[in-house]
């Protein structure tokens, strides 16, 4: 009996250090986690079980106390049949005592032992699937754990992400502002700047003109100096085709041009194909009057240069004259250039 209850409470101690571990570890997974309600109905089935412990443990001190009451009735049993002295009814009494309270304990004793087993044995059941539960709720704590602190971190850089995000808008708006301001201080730079161009891109073709101008009064001066200085130059320039021919000549050869294209445009589409003839005769008639205008133009050309020659030649010769006009240019400049 005192093996089997040094036994008992050694069991229950273990169970009692084994609960107490577990609900250190649950308190600390309690604290660490978020899983409070969980750790509450495991702390609540623990409290159940250590409940349970201490009754069983009340259970054996009674049946400890109730052993205790019977050996001491056994021993005084003994001790009245000694007082006695008959030693078969001493014998007889003390055997029938002792298998009576041997079978009663026994009885009891294999009673409270199975009752022992059975609730050691539901003990470790639920310790089994307690610890089981307590794995998986520790194995998803630790995946929580790492998938909290992954989201954790893309939060933070989410965050960080829409900061900065938020910074190079601000940037962006000031730059594009600034920008703007900036076009518009220019506007009226560029309108200034375009009317100067413009002003001096009219002065330029004035100054070119003014200048074109000069250099023809000084071919003009110089020439009309040179014919004053030499009769014969003015009498072959009045004997030359162009004088002949005179400025009615070539006006007459100018309206002339112009009649053929009056009359081409009069023509048109129909008269090309009412009168092909009268089409090819009038392109013919074209084709002369622009060779003969152009061979004037070439004319008038030579003479020009033979004139600015001679100028050229006149000037030389008299260069080294006291004051002499000053050097006529290398050719003929036009005020239409």
């Amino acid at each position: 009996m005192r093996e089997a209850a040094a036994a008992q409470a050694v069991a229950l101690q273990d169970a009692k250090m084994e609960a107490l571990v577990l609900s250190k570890k649950l308190r600390r997974l309690e604290a660490g986690g978020s899983h409070a309600s969980l750790f509450e109905v495991y702390e609540e089935e623990l409290a159940a079980s250590q409940a349970e412990a201490a009754r069983q443990r009340v259970v054996v001190g009674e049946l400890e106390s109730a052993v205790r009451d019977l050996r001491l009735e056994i021993e005084t049993l003994r001790a009245v049949a000694a007082e006695a002295g008959d030693p078969a009814l001493r014998v007889a009494g003390s055997e029938g005592l002792a298998s009576g309270a041997v079978d009663v304990l026994a009885e009891g004793r294999a009673a409270k032992v199975r009752s022992w087993k059975r609730a050691l044995a539901i003990a470790d059941k639920e310790r089994a699937v307690l610890r089981a539960e307590l794995a998986g709720l520790q194995k998803r704590i630790r995946h929580a754990d790492f998938h909290r602190r992954a989201a954790e971190d893309s939060s933070r850089k989410l965050l960080k992400a829409s900061r900065e995000a938020e910074r190079l808008t601000a940037e962006l708006r000031d730059a594009r502002l600034a920008q703007s301001q900036a076009q518009a201080a220019l506007l009226p730079a560029e309108r200034e700047r375009e009317v100067l161009r413009d002003t001096c891109r009219q002065l330029e073709e004035q100054l070119q003109l003014a200048q074109a101008a000069k250099r023809e009064l000084q071919f003009e001066r110089r020439r009309d100096e040179l014919r004053l200085r030499h009769p014969r130059l003015s009498e072959a320039s009045r004997s030359s085709p162009r004088g002949r021919g005179g400025g009615g000549a070539a006006a007459r050869r100018g309206s002339t041009c112009e009649l053929l294209r009056l009359l081409e445009a009069e023509l048109g589409t129909t008269g090309v194909r009412v009168l092909p003839r009268v089409h090819v005769l009038l392109q013919r008639a074209q084709r002369e009057a622009g060779a003969e205008e152009e061979a004037r133009r070439e004319a008038m050309a030579r003479e020009e240069e033979l004139m600015q020659i001679l100028v050229d030649e006149q000037l030389t010769r008299g260069g080294g004259g006291a004051g002499a006009a000053p050097a006529a240019p290398a050719a003929r400049p036009s005020i239409k250039a």
